[in-house]
């Protein structure tokens, strides 16, 4: 395997050794490499993810001591909070209390809109049950599978589904989380009443975690880029940066990469250069992005 892959990559980057064959199987032809690489590539994205779902890394969190409790009933609850690591929301813990209760909460993720949820029914980036039976003042949470990709400075909502009353809370404190904030709401199409009392604004007890192994920012970033560039080229060379990583080759990756950040300049030049509307026509901001998702990946690699 490890020898039809170094013959793979000759194909590929233009300098096959048309001599060589592989175990009778005729010339490896690039039709065969594409084939023979991109299946690598589904295997190490799963194990991959599969990998990186165990050991996510926390990225937001209020974890201070609750100094009192919203019930869970008919009214919408919902913490705000500003993604600080760029990757896929891939876990979200809640701190809730349901001792002598029996039963389950539905919360979701949610966009938002001037720092409140957005007010539109039915539009969760992602939704779990998580049971509250017995807990005592504890984290619990909830994987999601898919994950959510997130950049650093996005700002989300964990929500709370209104429904049946129960005997059971979600822990807040004073206002200690600065990045976001409470809020409820008897109708989630709004509005949003910030959450406050005698000592002022609250936050409720929560806890994200993202995934940021190399693996998943490539996807993100292959996400990204999709239909943009002629002839989807941007798409292209991340797609192959994700086939060398999976070999894994981290030179070539790296190499891959770079080409891609001189292709997002070129380009961003060539859209300012051209005014009649085109479909491969980006944007400073986008150029700005995907560089400096890029970058982050190139960090992770340990490029030079």
């Amino acid at each position: 395997m490890t020898r039809a892959v170094a013959m793979c990559l000759r194909v590929i980057r233009g300098k096959p050794e048309p001599s060589v064959r592989l175990r009778r199987k005729g010339v490896m032809t690039l039709m065969k490499c594409k084939t023979l690489l991109l299946a690598i590539l589904t295997v190490e994205l799963l194990a991959a993810a599969i990998e990186v779902q165990a050991a996510p890394t926390l990225d937001q969190a209020n974890e201070n001591p609750f100094s009192g409790f919203a019930q869970i009933a008919g009214e919408y609850r919902a913490q705000t909070f500003t993604v600080g690591i760029t990757g896929t929301l891939s876990r979200f813990e809640v701190e809730l209390f349901g001792v002598g209760a029996t039963g389950s909460a539905v919360f979701e993720i949610w966009n938002t809109t001037s720092g409140q949820p957005v007010a539109v029914p039915g539009t969760a980036l992602a939704s779990a049950t998580i049971e509250f039976s017995g807990v005592d003042h504890a984290f619990v949470g909830a994987d999601l599978s898919p994950g959510i990709s997130v950049r650093a400075g996005d700002v989300l909502a964990i929500v709370l589904k209104g429904g049946a009353s129960q005997l059971a809370y979600w822990d807040h404190t004073a206002d200690l989380y600065p990045s976001g904030s409470a809020f409820t709401t008897a109708d989630p199409t709004g509005p949003w009443i910030s959450i406050g009392g005698f000592g002022g604004a609250q936050d409720f007890n929560f806890r994200t975690f993202v995934d940021t192994a190399p693996a998943v920012l490539l996807q993100t970033l292959h996400d990204d880029v999709t239909g943009f560039g002629p002839a989807r080229i941007l798409e292209r060379t991340v797609a192959q940066a994700q086939v060398y990583y999976a070999v894994p080759d981290i030179q070539a990756t790296c190499a891959a990469l770079r080409f891609f950040d001189y292709e997002v300049r070129v380009i961003w030049k060539l859209s300012k250069a051209t005014r009649k509307a085109a479909s491969w026509k980006i944007t400073k901001a986008q150029m700005d992005d995907w560089l400096g998702q890029s970058g982050s990946i190139q960090i992770a690699l340990g490029c030079t």
